[in-house]
């Protein structure tokens, strides 16, 4: 049995979708779980579309991933290996010089429309002498090459994915081109000619490649070489069932990273849409999970199957890679989350964190703060039950870091519309100065003898406090926040809210 070898072949063009990023992912699972080759490679060929930049993040975000590929290849630098199987096809009939001008090729389209035609190319320089040519060649016309379509001919494979799919040759656009006009094979025409000579057993990719396969088919057939195995991923639709785009938020996978999720969220996340694991494989660890849904790298590699890639289209619903994120998040120890946000740091010009010394130096907006490693990682450990994002352990950062801050106008209103929260407020201020120490048991006797004290309870009794500590409606936990502040700076926050007051009389 041949060694699994499969490939993700990126075109680099800009960010890297999520779809094109699942693609990789389900090629990269297969491949391990089969004890095969990752191969990376790089499609290349459109000059006018390359982009070096796009390059690099296709490296770097397979590295953030943690999709290791065994080789890689870049089809700009294949040209030489392209052409001499561009001769064979020439030499052996199966393809020729078209010196069609796109005016031309536009008339004929118009033309098959009028009748209620599909477009196709009508094969018009198929048997052009050499005489005709080089009439058009004086003319400065420059040839693309097609490649030549069999009359009627069925093209059936079964697909792992969608099942038996056929076309038929005589609807599939007519001779299509394999060279440009500038020398430049198309896509159509390389990924056969890498595919096989880099010994490609399946083919997994998205639905829209489905159309390209019969030509490819037929080019396989032409060299006489062995077809691999295709298996066409479902398309990826947004909430409201409609194609992933921009419009549904965020759609590429530096998008999702600079945001903070991490990389085996997004794993995790991917892997989910349109595959779940064999019920009965999968009984064999669900009983150590602690959720259905959350499964680690080395689970996905032996759990999965292209045979459970599900045919319909996959809903893109970010409310699950939320619930992912947080999960894993609160697994992770502090180590590993302070290596996590050292990274989230490094693709965020708003947010920083420098070591000098025993100091760190949080950067938060236009803010810095110092403070040490073990307040730093007591600080999140506190909070990380709210985080979804490594953005957000910034937010409550901020709130734990500093002792001066703003009073939203919200908070404001509050307290102006409850005329017993500045009697709430001090009444606390008062308490606070009488205790040792300050934390979730005494913060609690406090809010007992106010309640008995002021009559008021609820809403009425928190909120005051929580204003006057935070400047903010809504936060942590106020026992939380308190244990974290100790007595002196729930003081300091106290006396500045005062401050606050006077300047605003």
């Amino acid at each position: 049995m041949k060694k699994v070898r499969v490939r993700f072949a990126p075109s680099p063009t800009g960010f890297m979708h999520v779809g094109n990023a699942r693609t990789a992912l389900f090629n990269y699972l297969f491949a391990r779980h089969n004890k095969g080759d990752f191969i990376l490679r790089i499609e290349d060929t459109d000059l006018d579309r390359h982009n070096e930049k796009a390059v690099e993040s296709i490296f770097e975000i397979l590295n953030w991933l943690g999709l290791e590929y065994d080789e890689v290849y870049r089809q700009s630098e294949r040209f030489d290996i392209y052409k001499k199987y561009v001769d064979y096809l020439l030499e052996k009939g199966y393809a020729y010089e078209c010196y069609c001008t796109k005016e031309e090729l536009e008339n004929m389209k118009k033309e098959q429309l009028k009748k209620g035609l599909p477009p196709r190319y009508t094969g018009k320089c198929r048997n052009l002498t050499k005489e005709e040519k080089e009439k058009l060649k004086k003319e400065g016309r420059k040839p693309v090459i097609r490649f030549k379509l069999p009359e009627n001919e069925k093209i059936v494979w079964e697909d792992l994915v969608k099942g038996v799919l056929e076309f038929d040759s005589s609807n599939i656009g007519g001779d299509f081109v394999i060279v440009r006009s500038n020398g430049i094979p198309v896509y159509n025409f390389v990924v056969v000619i890498d595919d096989h000579l880099m010994n490609i057993t399946h083919v997994i990719r998205g639905e829209d490649h489905i159309s390209n396969t019969p030509k490819q088919i037929l080019l396989y057939k032409a060299f006489n070489w062995d077809i691999p195995k295709f298996a066409h991923l479902p398309i990826i639709l947004g909430k409201d069932k409609s194609k992933l785009s921009k419009r549904h938020g965020s759609t590429s996978v530096e998008e999702f990273r600079s945001k903070g999720y991490l990389p085996e969220s997004l794993i995790n996340f991917l892997a989910l849409l349109g595959w779940y694991p064999n019920e009965k494989l999968y009984k064999e660890i669900s009983q150590k999970k602690e959720h259905p849904e959350i499964f680690t790298k080395e689970e996905l590699i032996e759990l999965f199957d292209l045979k459970d890639v599900n045919p319909a289209p996959a809903i893109f619903d970010t409310t699950k890679l939320d619930f992912i994120n947080e999960f894993f998040i609160r697994k992770l120890d502090l180590d590993t989350l302070y290596k996590h946000l050292k990274e989230f740091v490094k693709v965020r010009e708003d947010f920083d964190i420098k070591e000098i010394g025993d100091t760190l130096v949080i950067k938060i907006k236009d803010k810095e703060f110092k403070t040490d490693k073990k307040t730093f990682y007591k600080a999140i450990d506190l909070t990380r039950n709210y985080y979804k994002t490594l953005e957000d352990v910034f937010v409550y950062l901020k709130e734990l870091l500093t002792d001066k801050f703003e009073i939203d106008k919200k908070a404001l209103e509050f307290i102006k519309t409850n005329p017993e929260s500045i009697k709430v407020i001090e009444k606390f201020f008062e308490k606070v100065k009488l205790e040792q120490v300050l934390n979730k048991d005494t913060f609690k006797k406090i809010v007992k003898s106010i309640q008995k004290e002021l009559k008021v309870k609820g809403k009425k009794l928190y909120m005051p406090i929580r204003i006057a500590l935070t400047g903010k409606l809504q936060g942590l936990e106020l026992d939380t926040l308190i244990e974290f502040l100790g007595k002196e700076r729930v003081i300091n926050r106290l006396k500045n809210f005062f401050l606050k007051g006077e300047k605003n009389d």
